[in-house]
């Protein structure tokens, strides 16, 4: 995976992350003969929408991406929304916006990784005695030990390489969790065991129609039973 999914992020880093992304300054996209660009698939009897330019943000965008991917996206512009996203995306088999939130947010969690996204806002979760559960970032903090924070790093606890110095050595690699068949539309994991996974096209911005930006690639016949993901 891209190293900006291994960045911890201290809480105040967090903070002005979410803040620097409001009021929304994105240009309208344009195309090589200057016009607006808008969505292509709109929803019938609405105006299709103008798209935003960002630099990491493909025109079309696959409707069963890699969970992980649209995390990048994100991490490497605060200004991208599930909106800009979606409307990306062919109408006929996106998701829902809130379908594609929870994926994503479920999947971060199992992989140890805190969303530069959420800060403040919506009330504290509550258990089922009515009391306060502690947000995603100080679940994921409590699991990260303090010298990865002062490092500012989640790699050795994030699926991936431990250290991508020492390159995939036995015991250098964190193991992806193993997937839940009943995830949702996008993918959570490459299909076959031991598959690895391509990020090519993340920092590029790759991707379009119902094809997924990242690439699967040959099986490595790991024998562990887990999911790896290819990491740099």
């Amino acid at each position: 995976m891209p190293n900006i999914l291994y960045v911890y992020m201290s809480p105040q880093r967090r903070e002005d992350f979410y803040h620097s992304c409001r009021p929304k300054t994105a240009e309208e996209k344009r195309d090589a003969h200057g016009n607006t660009m808008y969505e292509q698939w709109p929803v019938p009897g609405s105006s299709p929408r103008k798209l935003l330019n960002y630099k990491h943000l493909p025109d079309q965008i696959g409707t069963r991406e890699w969970w992980f991917v649209l995390e990048a996206w994100r991490r490497y512009d605060p200004r991208i929304t599930w909106d800009d996203i979606h409307m990306r995306q062919c109408r006929s088999h996106r998701p829902k916006p809130n379908t594609t939130q929870q994926l994503v947010r479920r999947n971060r969690l199992k992989a140890h990784m805190i969303s530069w996204n959420e800060y403040g806002g919506a009330p504290a979760a509550r258990d089922a005695q009515g009391y306060p559960l502690p947000s995603t970032a100080n679940r994921v903090a409590t699991w990260i030990t303090d010298g990865k924070k002062r490092r500012n790093t989640t790699r050795g606890y994030t699926p991936g390489l431990r250290s991508p110095r020492l390159g995939d050595i036995p015991g250098n690699r964190v193991p992806w969790p193993v997937a839940n068949s009943r995830t949702g539309r996008h993918r959570t994991t490459a299909r076959g065991r031991g598959a690895q996974i391509s990020t090519r096209a993340v920092s590029r911005g790759g991707g379009a129609g119902s094809h997924s930006t990242a690439v699967p690639q040959q099986p490595s016949h790991r024998s562990s039973g887990s999911e790896d993901i290819s990491s740099s």
